[in-house]
């Protein structure tokens, strides 16, 4: 198994409900051991909107390739 890390955010609406969603999806995947960063609150970088970003990163197993 390999080890990954995928980045989690979401600056609409509940940002952590959002987070929550998309923790729930993977966590019903082919990932194992899954493990959760904080979450940071983000100022937007590249653009601009009033919305900041609530951010996490998730690590997990996987015997997923990258192109899969």
């Amino acid at each position: 198994m390999e080890i990954i890390g995928i980045g989690l955010g979401s600056n609409l609406g509940d940002r952590a409900d959002m987070l929550r969603k998309a923790i729930g999806f993977l966590g019903n995947s082919a990932f194992e051991n899954i493990q959760l960063s904080r979450v940071y609150e983000t100022e937007p970088w590249g653009f601009v909107t009033e919305n900041p970003f609530f951010n996490m990163v998730l690590t997990a197993q996987t015997t997923f390739l990258p192109s899969q």
